[in-house]
């Protein structure tokens, strides 16, 4: 038998102790996760038949006990030298069909606790965006998460919110504003629940040989972009016209108009300028990938074909530089250093391999339809398998 890339390990729930439970890598079936830029660790899922081949009976009492006594279990993957993903278990769907038990498991990254909490925070104070996020977790967060590195981003924001805005939903409102320079800043939840606020870094960190789904479209181009804003006080102002001159002269004007809310002029121009860097280039973005793609570090990329792929289980979004795109070079104020390069917003990893997905998250469901189609034929052979 194959040794398993991973580990998947079980634990109490953190707010109970996270005593170890078991490793639960051979009877988690068909374990699949994700994880998102925006976010960090996101969605998780497996299933459950027990550990008896042919001992219905003693699989159910087994199921059951998972049922009852395992809402909330801490999980945590390992693979290489350290942590690959954590979360918890979120939800479960027990079929205690005496002949044939199951556990369906949904499992979910502990930034999925920063969208219970309404935000307490703030004193409606201006201050840095990044003192605001220290304060939003280190205040309404703390009973799951704690400050890993929040780097210094001086864009002024009112440390105050909505009525009755939730956490998550403010966090992602100053994400959306970015940076006084227009560049765009991540939020993510890594190992030990830590939280991390930081610039996206735009150097490429893994290359591709091809495999990468990519998709031209004039459409998905705004080369002036204006709006209107609700300042902290309630009233309403335009957000002053920003334009990629460049693009317009090949492509002709498209005219985007942003909506943003409780933010003062310099906040609004910020998001202005951070969506028309990302946006201003109908470039050939990167949908998604082939579910068998191979992804290279530098040194890989430089050696050439017979280079060893990193580890999929250790890959998280970031740029990727597409080797196999014909040309090359950067683009007038464009946001990416070069052509061949995406930003990986979602990297789902499974038995069948990683899917690496962008911002166009319900095209890339359906491109890789047909080649989950495949895959799920063979899932379902093996459960039919382990049925008889």
């Amino acid at each position: 038998m194959v040794d398993s890339p991973y580990t998947l390990n079980l634990y109490a729930p953190i707010l109970q102790g996270s005593a170890k439970y078991e490793d639960i890598t051979k009877i988690a079936i068909d374990w699949r996760r994700s994880i998102r830029l925006q976010g960090g660790y996101w969605l998780g899922s497996f299933q459950v038949f027990g550990p008896s081949q042919n001992d219905y009976a003693a699989n159910l009492s087994y199921l059951q006990t998972w049922f009852y006594q395992h809402r909330m279990a801490h999980v945590v993957e390992t693979s290489g030298s350290g942590v690959t993903w954590e979360g918890f278990i979120n939800e479960m769907d027990l079929d205690d069909t005496p002949e044939n038990p199951y556990l369906s498991v949904e499992c979910a990254g502990y930034v999925f606790t920063a969208q219970d909490p309404f935000v307490t925070a703030g004193d409606s104070t201006m201050a840095n965006a990044s003192a605001w996020i220290n304060s939003i977790v280190t205040t309404d967060l703390a009973e799951f998460l704690s400050v890993g590195l929040i780097r210094t981003n001086t864009l002024q924001v009112k440390q105050e919110a909505n009525i009755n805005q939730r956490c998550w939903d403010e966090i992602i409102k100053v994400l959306k504003l970015g940076d006084a320079s227009g560049n765009p800043w991540r939020f993510y939840v890594g190992p030990d629940r830590k939280v991390y606020y930081e610039q996206v870094d735009t150097t490429p960190r893994y290359y591709a040989r091809g495999g990468i789904k990519r998709r031209w479209s004039r459409l998905a181009m705004w080369n002036s972009v204006g709006g209107q804003y609700t300042d902290t006080a309630g009233e309403q102002h335009e957000i002053a016209i920003s334009t990629n001159p460049q693009s317009i002269a090949n492509y002709g004007t498209r005219q985007e108009r942003l909506s943003a809310d409780y933010v003062d002029s310099d906040g609004a121009n910020a998001y202005r300028d951070t969506y028309l860097n990302e946006n201003a280039w109908p470039w050939a973005r990167a949908v998604g990938s082939r579910q068998d793609i191979k992804l290279y570090n530098v040194i890989g990329a430089k050696m050439g074909i017979g280079s060893q792929a990193v580890n999929q289980w250790q890959i998280i979004p970031s740029v990727v530089r597409d080797l196999a795109y014909p040309v090359g070079g950067q683009q007038y104020l464009a946001y990416l250093d070069d052509v061949r390069d995406f930003v990986v917003d979602e990297v789902e990893a499974s038995a069948d391999g990683i899917s690496l997905r962008t911002t166009l998250f319900d095209d890339a469901d359906l491109i890789e339809a047909q080649d989950e189609y495949q895959a799920e034929l063979a899932r379902k052979a093996e459960e039919e398998k382990r049925r008889k």
